[in-house]
């Protein structure tokens, strides 16, 4: 893969065979809540998750296979959020852990969800996958598994809520 030349489907190590379960562990700065929000926006364009729960099995035994679990930063580590993930030789992901700091921003939560899909930085102005906050945002260019429809394919009903697409806690 070379830099700028690189397509953003080179940028995918791997995925999920199944839909990945995610657990929130009880030092994490966010709550299932937030867990389901985050989720909405992978969802929209066509990923799947398991049942989103607060601090199960995964999070005290540390077994976290098939799930993505969620933790907050040790005080000691940097205060930029990480995430690890396993692939295996087929390609597919095994687990995930995502490490955040004390504050989460929305996108920030939504762009480490997007490694423990199997995803690299792909470094397109305003992508969600970018690497540097400030030059990032919500374009999915390359990262959908469906296609949206259109704005004017789109109708409403009294009660419809989108999915969130970036506001003012980010």
């Amino acid at each position: 893969m070379s830099g700028s030349t690189s397509t953003a489907s080179e940028k995918r190590l791997g995925a999920w065979a199944l839909p990945p379960n995610i657990e929130v562990c009880d030092d994490a700065p966010v709550q299932v809540d937030d867990l389901i929000v985050g989720t909405y926006w992978w969802a929209s364009i066509g990923y799947k998750f398991g049942k989103i729960s607060a601090a199960g099995d995964a999070c005290k035994t540390g077994n976290v296979g098939g799930t993505i679990i969620i933790r907050g930063m040790p005080k000691s580590k940097s205060h930029i959020a990480t995430t690890h993930f396993l692939v295996d030789d087929t390609g597919a992901v095994g687990w995930a852990k995502i490490y955040l700091p004390e504050i989460v921003l929305e996108r920030v939560l939504e762009h480490e969800l997007g490694h423990a899909l199997g995803w690299e930085h792909i470094n397109q102005d305003k992508h969600i996958m970018h690497s540097d906050y400030a030059k990032g945002g919500w374009n999915d260019r390359g990262v959908q598994l469906v296609e949206r429809p259109t704005t004017d394919t789109l109708q409403s009903f009294p009660g419809a809520a989108a999915p969130r697409r970036g506001g003012l806690r980010d």
